[in-house]
C-alpha cells in the first residue's frame, strides 16, 4: 500500500476527516484528497512532520514497512529524524 491508502486508514483509525486534518496541519484538503486518490508513495518531510506533530498519526501509520523508509527514502528519513534530535 502507498502512503495515500495508509493515510486514509489512519484517518479512519484516529476518527479524523480530511477537513480536520487540513485544519490541524494547514495543508489543503485538495492535497490530501489527491494523495489518497493517487496512493502516492512519496511525501515531503515538511508534510510528514506537520501530520505527525499535529495529530496522533505516526510515521509508522503512514509507511507499510518503516525499515524500507530508510533504504528507499533515506533523505526523508534523515530529515524527519533530525528534526527530533535531542539538543543535548
Amino acid at each position: 500500500m502507498g502512503i495515500g491508502t495508509n493515510l486514509k486508514l489512519a484517518l479512519k483509525e484516529y476518527d479524523l476527516t480530511v477537513a480536520e486534518l487540513s485544519r490541524k496541519t494547514g495543508i489543503s484538503t485538495n492535497t490530501f484528497y489527491a494523495m489518497i486518490r493517487r496512493d502516492n508513495n512519496k511525501i515531503s518531510p515538511d508534510m510528514l512532520k506537520k501530520i505527525c506533530d499535529n495529530t496522533d498519526i505516526t510515521v509508522y501509520d503512514l509507511f507499510d514497512n518503516y525499515g524500507n523508509l530508510f533504504s528507499s527514502s533515506s533523505e526523508l528519513a534523515n530529515e524527519y529524524e533530525s528534526s527530533y534530535e535531542s539538543p543535548l
